[in-house]
């Protein structure tokens, strides 16, 4: 069942409607209120029919006291639940009627009426003015937003309501639910004090036939958990070769696999070795070359050839 916001419609009455038009330059022209909401820019949804409540929408009947357990418990919780849901939609269903016969009533005061209202007055003496026009949009649909504001708080608090109630009823059944399993769990320790005392009773008067079945039995199970016990064993066996190679063999790879990184390692700082060795060399002969190359550059001459009847010398500055 769907309906509108409690005492909240589509179309709402207009502060002033209770005034007469006075005079001014829109005196004597009466606008209807669809003439209204379209000078105002303010357009509503369709206003659905109203749709009586079903017969059928009525506050269940209370099941049959005495029913059993949780099931009985389940059914009145669902039927007090169900009440008040009932409740609460025929609430909003009402209300709702009581709103569209308001809202009818008015607009027919609207439309009907011998002269203008005071809002629709205004608005005609505005008209002709954009700004003032404007103005008085915005003050009408600022009024609107806060209609529309007030339908929703009341929306929320017969929402809030019919929550409260449920919660209310819910924590009724909970704290009914309680008490019983408490019942319950004094019923059940008492159920198993009596039972324990029935078990002592019968061991003190239960006679030899009974202890001989009860030891026949004792010695079935004694020889079945060893039985059980002897086929682990066996099969325990069985599979210890299997499990010990397994174990031979991660001990296998685990070692093959260490002499490897062990080799590995070496390799790496044999190699690391031969790098330092080589840089060391490298650096050794570029020092020796650097420090003839000075010599050379020390000379204030050098001789670049020399013949049987001369020399040739090479001096600073290029000069030979």
């Amino acid at each position: 069942y769907s309906s509108q916001l409690p005492a909240a419609s589509t179309l709402q009455p207009i502060p002033g409607l209770r005034g007469v038009a006075g005079g001014g330059a829109g005196q004597g022209r009466r606008l209807l209120w669809d003439e209204y909401l379209g000078h105002c820019g303010i357009s509503f949804p369709a206003i659905e029919s109203t749709q009586p409540l079903p017969p059928s929408l009525q506050p269940p009947q209370q099941p049959v006291a005495g029913g059993a357990g949780a099931a009985g418990a389940s059914e009145q919780l669902e039927w007090q639940r169900t009440s008040c849901l009932t409740q609460a939609v025929i609430g909003l269903g009402e209300r709702s009627k009581v709103s569209r016969q308001q809202l009818k009533a008015i607009l027919d005061r609207w439309d009907d009426a011998l002269a203008a209202p005071a809002a629709a007055e205004e608005l005609v003496q505005v008209l002709d003015l954009p700004k003032e026009l404007e103005n008085y949009r915005a003050r009408i649909k600022s009024w609107q937003a806060h209609c529309k504001q007030e339908a929703w708080l009341r929306w929320y608090a017969v929402k809030h309501e019919w929550l409260q109630k449920d919660l209310a009823i819910m924590r009724e059944h909970t704290e009914a639910l309680t008490q019983e399993r408490a019942a319950q769990l004094e019923n059940l320790r008492q159920a198993e004090a009596t039972c324990r005392s029935i078990q002592r009773q019968r061991r003190q008067l239960d006679h030899k036939a009974g202890i001989k079945r009860q030891e026949k039995l004792f010695r079935d199970l004694v020889s079945s958990q060893g039985a059980s016990a002897r086929e682990d064993q066996k099969l325990m066996q069985t599979k210890l070769p299997e499990a010990e190679a397994a174990r031979d063999g991660e001990a296998q790879e685990k070692a093959e696999l260490t002499r490897k990184l062990e080799e590995a390692r070496r390799a790496l700082e044999q190699d690391q070795a031969l790098e330092r060795e080589a840089r060391r060399k490298y650096l050794e002969q570029r020092a020796r070359r650097v420090a003839l190359e000075l010599q050379r550059l020390a000379r204030t001459c050098v001789v670049t050839r020399a013949t049987a009847t001369g020399l040739e010398l090479s001096l600073r500055g290029g000069v030979r």
